[in-house]
């Protein structure tokens, strides 16, 4: 009897829960300005009040995915603002030679000569011995737009392959660094 009671008050608090949610996904916003002015939003604006129903968007569609930088023409970074740093990007892994080889995603940093975050991040992928891409954004207007185009905001932006990190945390860059082979 006991158990039947608990299971009837369950089903009660579920469908009221339920009720409760589906009401308010389907409550109207309303706009509406008081006598002093002030704009206010409520889904019962008080009587005699003039208001106006608020349309509510759906969320933003997700950015387009990282483009990806233009390969470097050289190794030097002859006065594009890139520089390849490190040994065998973009190669498969060393001593492996079957046909399931595993390529390693590229490394792209964008950078500026005073970010000390860039330059704990290049220290970073140096330790690891990772083969990067460095594209400064101060010295290059192909790599400041590129930078433009990622929509970033601040530097470093760390590409490997597909995936991004803005910033710079040694654990996240390592887990990014795992998803790209290395």
């Amino acid at each position: 009897m006991k158990f039947r009671l608990l299971r009837e008050i369950a089903k009660f608090a579920v469908l009221a829960l339920t009720g409760l949610w589906i009401g308010t996904v389907h409550a109207e916003i309303r706009k509406w300005t008081d006598k002093e002015g002030r704009v206010h939003y409520s889904d019962q604006p008080p009587a005699g009040a003039v208001a106006g129903k608020v349309e509510i968007l759906p969320e933003p569609p997700l950015p387009p995915p990282v483009p990806k930088p233009a390969p470097a023409a050289s190794s030097t970074g002859a006065g594009d603002g890139r520089t390849t740093v490190g040994a065998n990007n973009g190669a498969a892994r060393s001593g492996s030679t079957s046909p399931a080889t595993v390529e390693k995603a590229r490394v792209w940093i964008y950078v500026t000569r005073t970010c000390v975050y860039c330059k704990q991040a290049k220290s970073h992928l140096a330790r690891r011995g990772v083969e990067y891409t460095e594209l400064d954004i101060d010295a290059s207007a192909a790599a400041r737009e590129e930078f433009r185009q990622l929509g970033a905001r601040g530097v470093p932006v760390i590409l490997v392959g597909d995936k991004r990190l803005n910033g710079y945390s040694p654990k996240r860059l390592d887990a990014l660094l795992q998803y790209g082979g290395y």
